[in-house]
């Protein structure tokens, strides 16, 4: 059930993208959504896209970094995205953050990401050559956590088990595991 206030963000720290042009990864989720990415500057400075995915299907999200838009509640010394500077990287239910003031009673919803890709091609990265993979999800690597923002300016690390490797073959585009997040 989501509340007003209560968002769910899965985050991926640690992150080295100096010479980055572009961002993809696989998505599926258990129903239809909207919902954003971002990437987040040392400094806070968030940029951010949305994008819907569909119910029960993989789909490609592809991204170059300089369509990122700057947050209207974010600030940046130069007004432009420094990939060499970024160290997040967030994927936001949008309906979660535009909850009304009464509880959505909308089933739970579980999301799959796999391969998340940065490539230093300004187009869509190739399967081949000059990609870097962040994380194939063949085992929880440590990089993702689910953060639940409860009030303006309250977060909360949610240590359950939100997070795993779902190895079942309707649920990995690549490889042999994906993140699932269910919530």
């Amino acid at each position: 059930v989501l509340k007003q206030g209560v968002l769910s963000i899965l985050c991926g720290g640690g992150l080295w993208v100096a010479g980055v042009m572009s961002v993809s990864f696989w998505v599926k989720g258990s129903r239809a959504g909207v919902f954003g990415l971002g990437l987040i500057e040392k400094d806070g400075s968030n940029y951010f896209t949305t994008f819907r995915a569909a119910a029960g299907e993989w789909q490609q999200v592809t991204c170059d970094v300089d369509e990122l838009q700057l947050a209207d509640d974010s600030k940046d010394e130069n007004g432009a995205l420094d990939v060499d500077q970024v160290q997040l990287l967030g994927l936001i239910d949008i309906e979660a953050l535009t909850a009304q003031k009464t509880e959505v009673k909308e089933p739970s919803r579980t999301v799959w990401v796999d391969e998340v890709t940065f490539s230093p091609e300004a187009t869509h990265p190739t399967v081949e050559g000059g990609r870097v993979v962040l994380d194939d999800f063949e085992k929880l690597s440590g990089r993702w956590a689910v953060l639940r923002f409860k009030e303006k300016d309250q977060m909360e690390l949610d240590t359950g088990n939100a997070l795993k490797i779902a190895t079942e073959a309707g649920n990995v585009k690549e490889g042999k595991g994906a993140l699932e997040y269910h919530y």
